[in-house]
């Protein structure tokens, strides 16, 4: 009720502040009343956020949770441009990461894995045969190898390279390690250019996410979910993710937005107090649908489209104008 009549503005209940340890995370405490908050429960307890609920308090649970009962531009869910602004460019190159800039999405999300030199490629899929009519691996391959491919006009960029594009405008990112072995690269990369807090990793496989968490357990971690399987175990997984989850010390959940019974889980997920970013949505009624439910992100390869359907339309774009026909080459 407290939260209803004021938003989580001012000083709660002495009933409410007894239970915050293990329920509220990220509320704008004013004055002598977080501090004495942070003196009770120590200073690392809190990150301060929008107004959110949790069950359970852990240093991978950061994000809040939004009260979607009463719904603002603030807390509706953010845009993730799927291998950047992959609808209108070339995927996982940097026109697409910088289309995705001008097109309002707050985060990009790019794959990962290591060429047969040794370094880190942004590239999707497992061989070259889509770009050059070769069933080469992409493992195999060097990365001068891999830059001569043409995508669509544009050239295969380097995690270095990404990185550095985020550093210098402040996007966020999701980086999905597409195989194992390359975690503890990919970390300290991250912390090469001071991304840790602005990046977040994700992968299909949950080995590569503990190899993750053994080498850097401070970079968090997102389950992505959603394979084209029938084995009763995968599916059980997808039902219900929590063991799994915990399991990688996981703060996101990534599912598939088409997982059987997946409207009735993510409610469960969220009040858990794990991220969710479902993908990948370029429907506007399936974006609108999916952030009444509370999710967090919305992945998708059109973040014009969502800009507009999530209600972020009329954010500022750091002056730049609104690019619906695409813009860079494609």
């Amino acid at each position: 009720a407290w939260l209803a009549d004021t938003g989580g503005e001012g000083e709660p209940p002495a009933a409410f502040c007894c239970r915050t340890r293990f329920q509220v995370s990220g509320f704008r405490f004013q004055g002598s009343s977080f501090r004495g908050q942070q003196a009770l429960y120590g200073p690392k307890l809190y990150r301060i956020r929008e107004p959110c609920l949790r069950r359970k308090l852990t240093p991978d649970t950061r994000y809040p949770i939004p009260d979607t009962r009463h719904p603002t531009p603030e807390l509706m869910p953010i845009s993730i441009a799927h291998r950047g602004a992959s609808a209108y460019a070339p995927e996982n190159t940097l026109a697409a990461f910088a289309l995705a800039q001008r097109q309002g999405a707050a985060m990009v999300e790019l794959d990962v894995q290591p060429t047969a030199d040794g370094h880190l490629a942004v590239f999707h899929d497992d061989t070259t045969e889509r770009w050059d009519g070769r069933p080469r691996r992409v493992r195999d391959c060097t990365l001068a190898e891999l830059v001569r491919l043409d995508i669509r006009g544009e050239r295969v960029p380097t995690l270095e390279e990404a990185l550095a594009f985020a550093a210098e405008t402040g996007m966020a990112l999701n980086v999905e390690l597409k195989t194992l072995g390359i975690a503890a690269r990919c970390a300290a990369l991250l912390h090469t250019f001071g991304l840790v807090e602005q990046v977040i990793v994700s992968s299909f496989s949950a080995a590569a996410l503990v190899e993750l968490r053994v080498a850097a357990p401070e970079v968090r971690r997102a389950y992505l979910m959603g394979t084209d399987t029938r084995r009763p175990e995968v599916r059980a997984r997808e039902l219900w993710p929590f063991f799994a989850l915990r399991a990688v010390g996981a703060s996101a959940w990534h599912p598939y937005h088409d997982l059987p019974l997946l409207d009735r889980v993510i409610p469960l997920v969220r009040r858990a107090g794990y991220q969710v970013n479902v993908w990948t949505v370029d429907d506007p009624a399936r974006m609108q649908a999916l952030a009444a439910l509370g999710v967090n992100g919305i992945i998708t390869n059109r973040p014009d489209v969502a800009r507009v359907a999530l209600g972020h339309d009329d954010k500022d774009l750091s002056g730049a104008a609104p690019d619906r026909s695409g813009g860079a080459t494609a």
